[in-house]
């Protein structure tokens, strides 16, 4: 009888390791299914502002080299062929810079980078339509007007240089934003998991001491048991010899 109380303890020690290991395993596949989807759906969106932040880079630089082609153009304009070559390189930048613009404008959702960004698009047609005067005059010029065409576009292209780079800032920070974010959510799971394994160890822990101190009591009453039933069987020996 003892013998199978015993038994019956000791697979209670496997079968609670074997539900606390299964309960464990199951919530982990569980937290661990929670984290794939919160990243597919997080690396999907981050593509998508990686996109936008290259976009607005992409954008910043033609803008820059739009003013570019326009320096180049007063310091060589007054041979026509240099005239024409600058002169329509500065026009293709800036119907790129537009194009550019107007195609991010569709796939920018925050508020404050498409504010920017639409600001920079109006700063920048504004800007275009000074430079166009100013190449006109040059033009009519031959090309030997510098100073005057230079004066007429000075400063124009401040506010939208100042736009476009701070839209590049504002999606830059939006991009690390979500970073950090996801940073913190994996450090919360794995947090989340190590919690979860320490509790599983120190419930299976407290069990096994548990039915082990109760298997050494069960071990000792046979003991004693079978000590006493020695001393019976020597006494009644002696007194039969």
């Amino acid at each position: 009888m003892k013998n199978r109380k015993i038994a019956t303890q000791m697979w209670a020690v496997v079968g609670a390791t074997w539900l606390v290991g299964t309960a464990a395993s199951g919530f982990l596949l569980y937290r661990l299914g929670a984290v794939c989807a919160s990243y597919d759906g997080t690396f999907a969106k981050g593509i998508s502002e990686f996109h936008q932040q290259d976009a607005a880079r992409v954008i910043q630089v033609t803008f820059k080299k739009q003013v570019q082609e326009w320096k180049d153009l007063l310091l060589r304009g007054s041979d026509p062929a240099a005239l024409a070559k600058y002169s329509g390189a500065f026009h293709q930048d800036e119907k790129a810079v537009q194009a550019g613009a107007q195609d991010l404008l569709k796939t920018v959702s925050e508020p404050e980078a498409k504010a920017l960004l639409t600001n920079f698009q109006q700063a920048h047609l504004a800007m275009g339509s000074k430079y166009e005067e100013a190449l006109n005059v040059f033009t009519a010029s031959k090309g030997r007007d510098q100073q005057k065409a230079d004066a007429m576009v000075k400063g124009q292209d401040r506010a939208p240089t100042d736009l476009i780079d701070q839209v590049v800032a504002r999606l830059n920070a939006q991009t690390q934003s979500l970073a950090s974010s996801q940073k913190e959510a994996v450090d919360h799971e794995r947090q989340w998991i190590a919690m979860l394994l320490l509790a599983c160890c120190a419930a299976i822990g407290v069990m096994a001491t548990a039915i082990v101190r109760s298997v050494n009591g069960s071990l000792r009453t046979v003991v004693a048991n079978l000590t006493h039933g020695a001393g019976q069987v020597a006494s009644a020996a002696s007194r039969m010899s």
